[in-house]
Order: C-alpha cells, then structure tokens, then sequence
C-alpha cells in the first residue's frame, strides 16, 4: 500500500505547473525594460534637484552680499574684492568686481568720476558643485 502512496504523490507533483526558463527569461527582459528606464530617470531627477538647490543658495548669498554692500558703502569706496562665506556655506566663494560706467549706456566702462556717472558692481557667486557662477549687479550712483 505505501507503494502506491508514492506513486500516487509523484504524479501529482508533475501535474503541478511552473515557469520554463524561457518564461523567466522573457520577465525579466521585460522587468528590466521598465526598470531601467525608470532607474536612470529618478537618478537625473536627484542631480536636477541638488543643482536647483545649489544655485538657489548661490543666488540667496549674492543678494546677501549685495545688500551688505549696499548699507556698507558709497560711490567712493566701494571697490572689488572676494572671499568666502561662514559655515555652512563654506563651499561657496565670492568675486566682486566694480566699474565705472556711463548712465546713457550702462555696458561702456568709462573714467572714473564723471558728472553722470555709474559703479556698476557684480558680485559672482561660485560653487563647485555649479557648471557657472551666479552673477548680480548692483549700481552705485555718483549723483
């Protein structure tokens, strides 16, 4: 009678269906042509969001020395000059370049002091983590 038995369980276990290797193989083909994708997406996704986040902060620290030197300074002594920031933002440095500039045309470098005349100030934030600085302009009137 155990004789029997076995036989008994043996044909049912073959009657039991399961997946064949082709059948794996195509799922995980398929598996991997939505995981793939999916994968490189949320990657591109985080470096857009730690650029954003860079260049906010950049961005948040120009105005920050710009309005430091606007209640700071004058016509004439403000002038250029970089440093870096306190921590947490010692990553980021800053470039400050002043110039001279005529009112009619606020790109043309000319002598300094004239009757009309402009500082045009550009403070230059960089990161390393930025492909660019962030640039502000600040003017200075002589009038």
């Amino acid at each position: 009678m155990r004789a029997l038995f076995r036989i008994g369980a043996s044909k049912k276990l073959k009657n039991k269906r399961s997946f064949t290797l082709v059948e794996l193989i195509f799922e995980i083909l398929v598996l991997s042509l939505v995981v793939i994708p999916t994968a490189i997406l949320l990657v591109q996704l985080t470096l857009d969001i730690v650029q954003t986040e860079t260049n906010a902060t950049a961005t948040a620290l120009a105005v920050q020395v710009a309005e430091t030197m606007m209640w700071n300074y004058t016509f004439s002594n403000v002038s250029g000059g970089s440093g870096t920031f306190a921590s947490p933002y010692q990553k980021y440095s800053y470039a400050v370049t002043a110039a001279c500039v005529e009112g009619a045309n606020l790109d043309l470098p000319v002598g300094c002091p004239g009757t009309d005349s402009y500082k045009r100030v550009k403070i230059s934030v960089s990161n390393a983590a930025l492909p660019n600085p962030v640039d502000i302009y600040v003017l200075f009137s002589n009038i």
